[in-house]
């Protein structure tokens, strides 16, 4: 047979198999469907939507927000600060049901279709100009990824989408669980204060400074942020006062707000926290593992902060004599009279010395015995001073102009790099 007069046996064969697939996604139910003719559920759109009310077997839940906001709050059966990711997945699932494939379903099998008497869930939205829809939602279609509803007409469809997770929860799972709320772009500040110390990052962007130290690595600081937004309560609810909490978390912010949360002792139910936004409840330990950070989590970890591939020009002098003055050229190093090669061995090994951190602070810099200076891209140069070497065999680093109290460089990693230079 000529290819060209199977061709449309092959698409009236797959037309064919598809009609069967939705008569078999109907079950035994055994009702008329056109797969091909669909009609309008509901008229609703994201934007448009301010107040949801769901009734299901998790209880009734109305999540509401203002015509001037983007965020949502429970306003039944309590008030609160919505679940923002939660409440907008509701809203997602159910204007996706716009439109459904027409169900020509018998009134007395109505409960088949978790459409009698109490259907499975019912919704009820308020849009910004004031109308209220209402849809019906039943059982989960078996084949397909479809629900049927049944709207204020009366017309019965199954529409796109599996809400059924969402519409079943709990009202409880549409508050906002999270124990500290703030915009991470706009923190200045951040500590934790414990029995072993308090450890504090001020600054912003890519510059930040560990007080009592010197800079802190601004990644490890973003991580350090982050995590305290991950924080969520286990169970909200009163708590007794905190009269000596563990940690002392404080958040500044550009605004010069501060908010934070004191960290009690554990409880049956988890660990007690108490915000500074009136908000109490328990957490699990393990997420409060993170408040244990110290300056080697967060501290610069190398002495000058210098990166091969960025850094634009890197000088170090020692005794009024230049040891190194070398230029980023593309992806090469140059410096005058030395090998490219060797000078980017002495530009990699400078930016690796490490720094160490102790409890107490350094000696005294005194006299410095080397100046580094760093000069970056889009940011001043900065100037370091490595002073003498100290009795524990170690240098105080102090970078000019910084009111941190210094850092510590094993004088053994100096010294091997001296080696390469002189």
């Amino acid at each position: 047979m000529d290819r060209s007069q199977t061709r449309p046996l092959v698409v009236l064969s797959a037309l064919v198999a598809i009609a069967g697939g939705i008569l078999w996604w109907q079950g035994e139910q055994d009702v008329d469907m056109d797969p091909d003719a669909t009609v309008e559920v509901w008229s609703v759109e994201d934007d448009e939507v301010r107040r949801i009310a769901v009734t299901g077997a998790g209880g009734r839940v109305v999540l509401e927000r203002p015509d001037d906001q983007t965020d949502w709050s429970v306003v039944e059966p309590f008030q609160a600060i919505a679940d923002q990711r939660r409440a907008d997945d509701l809203l997602r699932s159910l204007t996706a049901m716009k439109r459904g494939i027409p169900v020509d379903m018998p009134a007395d099998r109505a409960e088949e279709f978790g459409l009698g008497t109490s259907p499975t869930a019912s919704v009820e939205i308020t849009l910004s100009d004031g109308r209220v829809q209402v849809l019906q939602v039943g059982s989960t279609a078996a084949v397909g990824y479809r629900t049927y509803v049944r709207n204020e007409q009366g017309r019965v469809a199954a529409a796109t989408g599996d809400p059924s997770r969402l519409l079943s929860a709990e009202p409880e799972r549409f508050r906002d669980t999270r124990v500290l709320r703030f915009d991470p772009a706009l923190v200045r500040a951040v500590s934790v204060a414990s029995p072993e110390g308090t450890l504090e990052a001020t600054g912003k962007g890519k510059r930040w400074e560990l007080t009592g130290f010197e800079r802190a690595n601004a990644d490890a600081v973003d991580d350090w942020i982050m995590g305290l937004l991950d924080l969520r309560f286990d169970h909200q609810g009163e708590v007794a006062p905190l009269e000596e909490p563990r940690f002392v978390v404080r958040v500044g912010l550009e605004d010069g707000s501060v908010l934070g949360i004191d960290v009690g002792d554990e409880s049956t139910m988890g660990i007690v926290v108490a915000g500074t936004d009136g908000r109490s409840g328990v957490v699990f330990p393990e997420s409060l593992q993170q408040l244990s950070r110290g300056p080697t989590d967060v501290g610069q970890r190398t002495a000058f902060l210098i990166d091969p591939e960025s850094t634009d020009e890197v000088q170090v002098a020692k005794d009024d004599r230049v040891l190194l003055d070398a230029r980023r050229n593309g992806a090469a190093w140059e410096a005058e009279g030395v090998e490219a090669r060797d000078v980017a061995e002495r530009v990699r090994r400078l930016a690796s010395l490490p720094v160490e951190y102790r409890l107490e602070p350094p000696p005294a810099i005194g006299a410095p015995e080397l100046v580094v200076t760093v000069d970056d891209p889009d940011a001043e140069p900065v100037v370091w001073e490595l002073g003498p070497v100290q009795p524990d065999e170690t240098r105080t680093l102090h970078e000019r102009g910084s009111e941190g109290s210094g850092l510590r460089v094993p004088d053994s990693a100096v010294r091997g790099w001296l080696e390469l230079v002189e």
